[in-house]
């Protein structure tokens, strides 16, 4: 189910060491599919990334910019293996 927009909340988070993101696309995660997060933006050692973000590769420490339905997004980030800012 898709959440409504004023269900939506932002959320500026860090890939942590043990994250199963590391080394894996937005694709190959399916995080809109599996866990409902729209990926905004990518940071990374102080810069924005240039590529697109389908084809950006995670690494511990990004820092990611998603957007996610408020109720969902704590366990989401959690599973993702990633620390809110």
């Amino acid at each position: 189910k898709l959440a409504e927009a004023d269900d939506l909340q932002l959320a500026e988070v860090v890939v942590r060491t043990d994250s199963p993101l590391l080394n894996r696309t937005v694709a190959q995660l399916r995080l809109l599919d599996r866990h409902g997060l729209h990926l905004l933006a990518v940071a990374r050692e102080g810069g924005r990334l240039k590529q697109r973000l389908n084809a950006v590769r995670f690494r511990v420490g990004d820092v990611l910019l998603l957007q996610g339905d408020e109720k969902d997004l704590g366990e989401s980030l959690a599973e993702l293996g990633c620390l809110p800012l």
